[in-house]
């Protein structure tokens, strides 16, 4: 559902413009920090976090991205829960990513990902981490992007 309807003869305001245009936000955490658990959840610094207004219905995009490496033969996932006027969990259908076969490389992984906001009001998207084993895989250089449309 795009962020608003337009009817014949609509004049658009400048608000609506910003609605429509603004400028993608983006947080950034550079601290290389393990992940241990296998359930969604933050590293020691948090995040990162963006927090912006949706209208109901409008849709923003969330990129997440993070170079990562691990020793032990795992996956790792970044994503992202929501919170504020709507909510959501981080789950692995929105989430980059990121395999070890036991060598220590550090790739960067990204994804990108659809959020259609349930009601008008405030949203912050925080960066989640989850592991399939308990084994350590460290995130450093974290960003999340989210441009609203």
């Amino acid at each position: 559902m795009p962020y608003r309807t337009w009817q014949t003869n609509d004049i658009p305001s400048s608000a609506d413009f910003n609605n429509m245009f603004a400028n993608a936000q983006l947080a950034d955490v550079a601290a290389s920090q393990a992940c241990t658990s296998t359930g969604y959840s933050d590293l020691a610094t948090v995040g990162p976090s963006v927090t912006l207004t949706l209208a109901a219905g409008q849709q923003c995009e969330i990129k997440v991205s993070s170079y990562a490496a691990s020793g032990s033969a795992q996956d790792s996932f970044m994503g992202f829960a929501v919170s504020g006027a709507g909510t959501a969990p981080a789950s692995d259908t929105d989430a980059a990513r990121f395999n070890s076969s036991g060598v220590t490389l550090w790739q960067m992984v990204e994804k990108t990902s659809i959020y259609t906001a349930p009601a008008s009001g405030s949203y912050t998207f925080t960066a989640k981490y989850r592991n399939s084993t308990t084994a350590s895989y460290s995130h450093a250089n974290r960003r999340i992007i989210v441009r609203k449309w």
